[in-house]
């Protein structure tokens, strides 16, 4: 028999009394997150997600496209106490607690795309319209290429024709964005780390980086970090999703999502150079996304509307 837990952090503690969630049985850490510093709780009742927020906002955020999105299977359900409250302040920040999601013992090599267009296109219509609090783009395309050049002193012969490369796309994004583009409540960081392969079906988690965007930038994300796009089934997985996302969206625009899926890759590039800098690793990396949204482009293009 598994031998029980006797020290808990105060936060989880909070948490189970909060939530009438049960005796603690075990806490364990969640691989893969960077800053919601996620716990697995074992209790009495079953299995939750505690995790720590960036602040007030993202915990109103969180609770708001809980309740919108709730009975659609979309993602987890995020638990509210007594008062009807979705978080709680611990000894140094804000937690939420979500019901824990069994994954698959091993996540599928070709996920059912036409599964994650739907879910992307149900989360999207269940928002649309939705009044939520502002959050900007922690990896803002022109902010961070910017502070990218500040500290570049030189470019190596080498590495010149990739920082041209980066330049024509980052100028066509940026003029692109200056139009007018939908603007409507997104998740903001879709990529596949976000989305948990269940028993029951896919469900889309971490709703931190939510904010107001055009909504075919979250199934850019997803795309672009699933579907190989050198695969010869490709095509006809793209539009197994496409055909499935469009069931819920108001329009769809093939040309619109292969910009989307530039956008997504060239700001995730930029943001691996801002950090890291400009080396083989880097512009290793920065040239295979941008080949890989080209192939995308080819992919999409003559769709139709």
């Amino acid at each position: 028999m598994e031998k029980l837990e006797t020290a808990f952090n105060q936060e989880a503690i909070l948490a189970a009394k909060s939530y009438g969630i049960g005796r603690l049985m075990k806490e364990n850490p969640i691989n893969g997150g960077t800053t919601s510093n996620a716990r697995r709780l074992d209790t009495e009742s079953g299995r939750y997600v505690l995790r720590k927020l960036s602040g007030i906002v993202q915990a109103r955020n969180e609770q708001s496209v809980s309740q919108v999105l709730k009975g659609l299977n979309v993602c987890p359900e995020i638990m509210t106490d007594a008062a009807g409250s979705g978080w709680i302040s611990g000894p140094d920040g804000y937690y939420n607690v979500q019901r824990w999601i069994e994954p698959l013992p091993n996540r599928p090599m070709i996920p059912d795309y036409a599964e994650l267009g739907e879910k992307v296109g149900l989360m999207h219509a269940a928002l649309r319209g939705k009044r939520l609090d502002a959050q900007t783009d922690r990896f803002d395309l022109e902010r961070t290429w910017s502070s990218f050049l500040s500290k570049q002193v030189r470019t190596d012969i080498e590495y010149k024709p990739l920082v041209r490369r980066m330049i024509r796309d980052i100028e066509a994004c940026l003029t692109e964005s200056g139009s007018s583009t939908p603007s409507v409540p997104i998740h903001g960081d879709l990529g596949v780390w976000n989305v948990v392969f269940g028993s029951n079906g896919v469900r889309i988690i971490d709703f931190g980086e939510l904010r107001y965007g055009h909504p075919l930038f979250d199934l850019a994300a997803l795309l672009a970090s699933t579907l190989d796009v050198s695969d010869r089934k490709a095509e006809d997985r793209l539009a197994a999703c496409i055909r499935a996302y469009r069931i819920h969206a108001e329009d769809f625009e093939p040309d619109a999502l292969a910009r989307q899926i530039r956008l997504w890759n060239v700001r995730g590039a930029a943001a691996i150079l801002d950090k890291n800098g400009l080396n083989e690793k880097t512009a290793g990396y920065a040239n295979r996304v941008m080949d890989q949204h080209e192939a995308f482009a080819g992919l999409l293009k003559n769709k139709g509307g």
